[in-house]
């Protein structure tokens, strides 16, 4: 059934309509005229009757039939994305942290013109589904970020029509806008199809037409198309046919290459499962070359990673390394056999030898401290970063080939006693900040350490000891025994470990021990055909949350520290500006008796202190400075204050800026230099979470002799506050 809509001929229609009422009026007085009738009467003036039009109906409201958003998408768009609401994958975030990266998300989108937080507060309540789908690239213009369009319905429409009379949606059809920027610049097109509570945006009007036609089924949908599995329609999922989402282009990938993942939140069932498929020479046939293994040398692990991988590199039968170099090099168009030889050539070796010493499996493990306590100045991330440790543990295959090769690794550190040292079968390299790198051949294995020594030292020590090993950890076991036994990866995450880690860390919660790890496992398809292979991972979306946590920390940490370089380099300017104040030669404050000009030695001295600007520190909000007479950088004289300094700002600071001589110096009560009764300080003080703790930045100077001495490096303390 197609819903009504307007077309060229519909008032061709209802003019003819209308033609064919008067010639029935016509017909009718005509009719009226040739009736039998009385005898003949005087004539009179004939009455006029007026001619009746048909009524005006109103077009009925359009109703448009979406069960699902998929009844949107055409049949041949070339990547598809459907996105539930976030409630399932996010159940393990801490409210208080989710709560808290909303607000932010939705303050930083309140900056747009038109909108504010209390408009996108209300979309998001409504938010039921929303699909993302990219055209095939056949559709002009073939840039993929012109052919993109998303479909999002609501519980609620009337936050989106609130949206929509706002200035920046210009209507221009019954359903259809345009979102227009400053000088009228189109940015999206759209529709509103309101008795299905559904929204289209495109960026391109011939995508959007194509889609309504679709959602009016005079066209197929996504329905149709091989890439759409109908069981996982209501969960979140991923699409993509490589093959005409690239296009024709040398090296793209050949017809059948697609990639498609799906994330499922039902206990038991996979949470995650990813089939990939690359034909075409990009894609190296590793299934055709390396074997599955089972895993093994990753449970002989110490327990404790926050993260573990095992990749298994044995070869199938007539299968050596340089097959497996000859396929990575032609995929990614580099001489990788020759590269390799040559390489080992200047060592003394060979990829014969290198083949016969490797064995069929490398584990990894990644470790952190929890106990080390963070130093002054330096907060958990920091220590989690300097305590990071990582373990390799490489399986070895023939004993005269493995010692071969050891043997030339201890005569090239022989060679560096400075920065080597080598006891037995042990090499070790000191570094920096208590790290180290350790080298160690044992019995079928290599193992290799690098990272903060003490814990390098302990995990060597725990290799593989019964009861001590990632093995009997009852998180990785049960994990493991929902998985195939063999495979030719696994990645291993444990929530517990990693909640313990970064426990301190704002908004994070101390521990997850009760929760299971998190495993994928990987294994490649025997293709010569190019790259396949399928994923499976159980424990992934109860993982999500605690990665989703750590990732949001690590967002906000890294807008903080964007925001931080507003701070510095304010400081920068201000500390040159102060520099600047004092080389310019002045007159003396005073001058007795009547010596002439040439009598007279100019001076140079400090600016006076000005008033921080603004008056208090700015509460996790920006301060836009006035540039009115008399106000903020507009203050001082010739001798004091930033008219002194000549320094000014203009745009929006989260910090507040002040400079100060003589005394009352912020720096010294946090730890900073004081720079005495003859110098200056220039400073930042920031709260960006508004919390009340700030931040703070500060540079110095002071006069030494009549010359000024400057400070090289900056003061900085509790800088992401």
């Amino acid at each position: 059934m197609t819903r009504p809509h307007c077309s060229p001929s519909r008032p061709l229609a209802r003019r003819s309509l209308r033609a064919r009422g008067v010639a029935l009026g016509l017909a009718a007085l005509a009719l009226c005229g040739c009736a039998p009738s009385a005898p003949p009467q005087a004539r009179t003036t004939p009455t006029v009757l007026p001619i009746r039009r048909p009524p005006q109906v109103a077009a009925a409201a359009p109703v448009w039939k979406i069960e699902t958003l998929v009844d949107v998408i055409p049949a041949d768009a070339t990547v598809v994305a459907h996105l539930p609401r976030p409630d399932a994958l996010l159940q393990r975030m801490p409210p208080a942290l989710l709560d808290d990266f909303s607000a932010s998300i939705l303050s930083e989108l309140g900056t747009m013109p038109g909108l504010d937080t209390t408009q996108i507060g209300a979309l998001a309540t409504a938010f039921d589904d929303a699909v993302v789908f990219v055209g095939p690239s056949g559709h002009d213009p073939v840039d993929p970020e012109r052919r993109v369009c998303s479909a999002i319905r609501f519980k609620d429409p009337a936050p989106v029509e609130r949206l929509l009379s706002l200035p920046i949606f210009r209507k221009t059809g019954d359903e259809r806008f345009a979102i227009e920027h400053e000088q009228q610049k189109v940015l999206a097109y759209g529709a509103w199809l309101k008795s299905a509570r559904v929204a289209l945006l495109c960026r391109e009007p011939k995508l959007l037409s194509t889609a309504l036609r679709v959602a009016d089924q005079r066209e197929p949908s996504f329905r149709t198309s091989p890439l759409f599995k109908p069981e996982r329609a209501e969960g979140a999922w991923v699409t993509m046919d490589l093959a005409r989402f690239v296009g024709r282009s040398p090296g793209a990938p050949e017809a059948g290459s697609r990639l498609a993942a799906s994330f499922s939140a039902e206990p038991g069932a996979p949470n995650i499962e990813l089939q990939f498929v690359g034909h075409g020479g990009r894609f190296p046939p590793l299934g055709a070359l390396l074997a599955p293994t089972r895993h093994t040398m990753i449970t002989r692990l110490p327990k404790g990673p926050v993260s573990a991988f095992s990749v298994s590199l044995q070869r199938m039968p007539g299968k050596t390394l340089a097959d497996l170099f000859v396929a990575a090099g032609s995929s990614m168009e580099t001489a990788g056999v020759s590269f390799t030889s040559l390489m080992l050539s200047g060592l003394g070796l060979d990829l014969p030898t290198l083949d016969g010493a490797l064995g069929g499996e490398v584990a990894l493990g990644l470790y952190v401290d929890p106990k080390r306590a963070p130093e002054a100045g330096k907060d958990r991330v920091d220590t989690i970063h300097e305590t990071s440790t990582m373990l390799l543990s490489v399986a070895t295959a023939s004993e005269a080939a493995r010692q071969k090769v050891f043997q030339v690794a201890l005569a090239q550190a022989k060679k560096k006693p400075k920065r080597f040292r080598v006891k037995g079968n042990t090499i070790i390299a000191d570094a920096e900040n208590g790290q180290e790198l350790r080298a160690e051949l044992r019995p079928g294995q290599l193992l290799i350490g690098t990272g903060d020594r003490k814990l390098v030292a302990d995990l060597f020590a725990r290799f593989g000891r019964e009861g001590e090993t990632l093995g009997a950890s009852p998180a990785f076991a049960a994990t493991r025994a929902q998985t195939p036994p063999e495979g030719h990866l696994l990645a291993y995450l444990d929530p517990g470990v990693l909640s313990a880690s970064i426990a301190g860390v704002p908004g994070i919660p101390p521990s997850a021990a009760d929760r299971s790890g998190a495993l994928l496992a990987l294994t490649l398809a025997p293709s010569d055909r190019g790259l396949e292979f399928t994923a499976t991972s159980h424990g992934g979306v109860s993982a999500l949350g605690d990665s989703a946590a750590l990732a949001i920390f690590g967002v906000q940490r890294y807008l903080a520290r964007a925001k931080t370089a507003e701070a510095k380099s304010m400081v920068t300017a201000m500390f040159r500006s102060a520099a600047a104040s004092f080389e310019r030669e002045r007159l003396p404050a005073s001058l007795s008796g009547s010596g002439s000009p040439s009598s007279i030695k100019a001076v140079h001295k400090l600016c006076g202190a000005a008033n921080a600007v603004p008056a208090s520190v700015p509460k996790g909000t920006k301060y836009v400075p006035s540039e009115s007479p008399g106000q903020d950088f507009n203050q001082g004289d010739d001798d004091t204050g930033w008219r002194c300094l000549r320094f000014a700002a203009s745009d929006a600071m989260y910090y507040q800026l002040d400079y100060r001589a003589g005394g009352g110096y912020k720096g010294p009560a946090r730890g900073g230099p004081d720079p005495g009764k003859d110098g200056f300080e220039v400073s930042a003080e920031g709260d960006l979470d508004g919390d009340g703790k700030t931040s703070l930045f500060t540079r110095t100077g002071r006069i030494v002799n009549g010359e000024l001495v400057l400070d090289e490096s900056m003061f900085i303390a509790d800088e992401l506050e």
